[in-house]
């Protein structure tokens, strides 16, 4: 079996974390704002912009086969404020 990357073990732990029915959102939304750099931030960001972006192709792909979830509804919304803002590089 391949060797998991870092990320994949993050995403492993994320996962873990969040099906445990104590696992509270806003402490960790806390601990990643106030805890960390400007520089951190940045990236925190642009994580969850590669979140929602997932999340909305997944949102197309599951409404045309007649299904979604709340989430990805939501996500779908946040892809299209986001693209409305976004600079061009």
């Amino acid at each position: 079996m391949a060797k998991k990357t870092p990320e994949e073990k993050l995403a492993d732990k994320i996962t873990e974390a969040i099906h445990d029915v104590r696992f509270d959102y806003t402490i960790l939304a806390n601990v990643l704002v106030n805890n960390n750099t400007l520089y951190a931030q940045t990236e925190i960001i642009k994580l969850i912009k590669a979140i929602v972006e997932q999340q909305d192709r997944r949102f197309q792909s599951d409404w045309d086969h007649g299904q979604t979830a709340e989430g990805l509804v939501i996500a779908s919304h946040l892809a299209e404020v986001i693209n409305m803002h976004t600079i061009e590089q």
